[in-house]
């Protein structure tokens, strides 16, 4: 079974063609410059070459100092066509690798993105490697077909990395996790604390079935993101970068595809649910394996093999949209499209994990309308739920894109503001949301007034679960009902008949 991030291009163009063509344009330029570029290699010492030490099965240093991986063995063929040897310097991580190519401790990076930063200090060789990025999350997270609607979400992405620069510039309303290690990142998912990661599919993959973590799935893909991984070389190294860039012109596809099915293949350490994930891996592989064994027997033609690979793309999308529409018809609210109940303790519970975790506050607000009932005795239910739906719109646009308004029943609502930096920060909150609701709603006709009872609860101070904190606030909502009564009682009595 060949790589996913090469099954496309060899079926859209012939592999023999196009490298039969590559030699005839490149053979006459290399045979015409092999005695200089003999010397110059001679005469060239070892490239001191950086590397991220953990990053399987693309590149990793082994506690021998062996440099192992994808990129290990494809490096060692291209250097080998041009007669250059290169040394790997051993580093902590990723950071400090690129750390010491800037201050000249190596003389190039084995495999990385090119990006507007890091030309202005390197240079790159073409790609050698093309791999597609994806997004990572639990297995109940909705399918994702953009980061543009996904503001405020967590998202856990290795430092220096250029996938972290590129989401900082373009999303800059995503909360960016740095992690040190892909493991960190797949297990802030696992425990709730991040809600996805951008990683490459061939790193996901492997890491995700090594470690056993089966219940995190592909939710979306970033096409824009894809890896086009090169070496990157220090500008005075352009003679070294020449070179190589002629062994990466000879590289097929298939010798690229012999060097991953070394490395994908793995074994899975104690993994999660076992029975059902063997069933699931092998009714997997063996439905994926009838499909290519049938395209590959029945189609020599590319467009049909093509059309066939589109109309399974359409199936999974409508899968995927099915089940993106399960999962948000389970935690919202039916009349007025808000999160429900189950979301507010999905969430709750998340941001207590992370509140303990990074010992910052949360608070929780409880709401209760004052003077619906009325409204629906005398307007009748119909208006009542129009009149719900105005609130929630009123209440939501008060309210940060990080903090979550859910209605848990009838006219209760309640207000989650998460990582609260400020403690006056809540009472402005709450002042804003009553003043909302105080102002007159004008349906169709009818103009209504009401108010609101509200109750706070703050971590963790007020409690340190969700249930306590909820109590906590319902009974200060309630404090500050009767509360209201009195000073209306109160008010209604001074008043002269």
């Amino acid at each position: 079974m060949m790589h996913p991030a090469y099954a496309a291009s060899s079926v859209t163009s012939p592999t023999h063609i196009r490298w039969f063509y590559a030699w005839l344009v490149l053979l006459p330029l290399m045979l015409s410059t092999l005695p200089a570029w003999s010397a110059e290699s001679a005469a060239t010492p070892p490239v001191r070459m950086c590397i991220d030490p953990d990053w399987e099965p693309l590149e990793r240093l082994t506690p021998e100092g062996e440099f192992i991986g994808i990129a290990a063995d494809l490096l060692d063929m291209i250097f080998a066509r041009v007669g250059l040897d290169y040394e790997v310097q051993p580093s902590r991580d990723w950071d400090e690798s690129l750390a010491m190519a800037q201050v000249g401790d190596c003389d190039a990076l084995a495999l990385l993105n090119q990006t507007e930063a890091r030309s202005l200090w390197l240079i790159f060789t073409e790609p050698y490697l093309t791999d597609p990025n994806v997004i990572i999350a639990r297995s109940d997270h909705p399918y994702v077909r953009s980061l543009q609607g996904m503001a405020g979400s967590r998202v856990a992405l290795p430092s220096g990395t250029s996938i972290m620069e590129r989401v900082r510039r373009d999303f800059p309303d995503l909360t960016v996790i740095p992690v040190a290690s892909e493991f960190e990142a797949f297990d802030l998912i696992d425990k709730g604390l991040a809600d996805f990661t951008i990683r490459s599919l061939t790193v996901a993959a492997y890491t995700i079935r090594k470690e056993g973590w089966f219940n995190l799935r592909i939710v979306g893909a970033i096409p824009e993101y894809r890896n086009q991984l090169r070496i990157g070389l220090l500008p005075e190294h352009q003679a070294v970068r020449d070179q190589l860039n002629l062994a990466i012109a000879t590289l097929t596809e298939q010798e690229v595809q012999a060097v991953l099915n070394r490395h994908i293949h793995i074994e899975v350490n104690q993994p999660r649910n076992l029975g059902v994930i063997l069933v699931i891996l092998a009714a997997s592989l063996l439905g994926m394996g009838l499909l290519l064994a049938f395209g590959l027997h029945q189609y020599h033609s590319g467009q049909r093999l093509l059309k066939l690979k589109h109309q399974l793309e359409r199936t999974l999308e409508a899968k995927d949209e099915a089940e993106a529409q399960m999962h948000f018809l389970a935690r919202h609210d039916s009349l007025t499209g808000i999160a429900n109940r189950l979301q507010l303790m999905e969430r709750l519970d998340v941001q207590l994990a992370q509140a303990q975790r990074y010992s910052h506050s949360l608070a929780v607000i409880f709401i209760d309308l004052n003077g619906f009932k009325p409204v629906n005795d005398t307007w009748g239910h119909e208006v009542g739920d129009q009149l719900l739906k105005a609130v929630a719109q009123r209440l939501q646009h008060q309210l940060r894109s990080t903090d979550l308004l859910a209605r848990i029943g009838g006219d209760e609502f309640v207000v989650l503001l998460p990582e609260i930096s400020n403690p006056d920060e809540p009472a402005r909150v709450m002042d804003k949301l009553a003043a909302a609701v105080a102002e007159p709603f004008m349906l169709n006709t009818i103009t209504l007034n009401i108010s609101a009872s509200l109750g706070l609860a703050t971590y963790p101070d007020d409690g340190e679960s969700a249930s306590e904190l909820l109590q906590h606030a319902d009974k200060a909502m309630y404090r500050h009902k009767a509360e209201n009564r009195q000073n209306q009682n109160q008010k209604q009595s001074a008043d002269p008949d």
